[in-house]
């Protein structure tokens, strides 16, 4: 069974050092092949968030998950994670805003992310790593 890969990163790997890899340890994997060249796998999290990274020539291009409770994103976005904290801290505050669904639109990382306690959902991914003429909406990506 393979382990986790952040987005960025290489699909055979699982986070680097430091990373909170024992609530990420995988009960559940499965790995298939949409069409295209585009390998997906998909993991369930020991806290039934299911994550399902995409990847092409190695490197995981994009992310959906779902699952009771949010995934770590410090976990699933990598490096990519730094950027995602500091856009969300300049979204205007108002009352209820942290209930709000997530769109963050960036020139190098767009995540997605709704829900409620028990039912969570979201995707993430890198325009610059996307493959050439891929419709996201084919990989459940919201674009």
């Amino acid at each position: 069974m393979k382990g986790w890969a952040a987005l960025g990163g290489s699909d055979q790997q699982v986070p680097q050092e430091g990373f909170p890899l024992t609530s990420y340890a995988p009960a559940h994997a499965a790995s298939a092949t949409p069409p295209g060249g585009i390998r997906q796998q998909t993991v369930e999290t020991l806290q039934h968030v299911v994550v399902t990274e995409y990847s092409s020539h190695g490197t995981v291009f994009a992310l959906t998950w779902s699952g009771p409770t949010l995934p770590d994103a410090s976990v699933f976005l990598g490096s990519y994670f730094p950027q995602y904290q500091q856009s969300l801290q300049k979204r205007p505050l108002r009352p209820g805003a942290y209930r709000a669904p997530i769109a963050l639109h960036t020139p190098a990382l767009v995540v997605h992310a709704s829900g409620h306690m028990g039912a969570y959902q979201g995707s993430a991914y890198a325009p610059a790593l996307l493959p050439a003429g891929l419709d996201l909406s084919l990989i459940g990506v919201a674009p």
